[in-house]
């Protein structure tokens, strides 16, 4: 279950900030396991119930 605290919308823009985010970072990095560890991270705040 998906548990949206905004507008879908709203929810698609942080989502994908994320995304492009994680991708930057692990690029930076050099380490792909920034990559799963902030959308790990994201995953779990959508799929939280209050």
């Amino acid at each position: 279950l998906i548990a949206l605290r905004d507008t879908p919308r709203v929810e698609a823009e942080i989502f994908m900030a994320a995304v492009h985010g994680a991708m930057l970072s692990a690029r930076a990095y050099g380490d792909t396991a920034i990559f799963a560890t902030v959308m790990d991270a994201q995953l779990a705040r959508l799929s939280a119930a209050d």
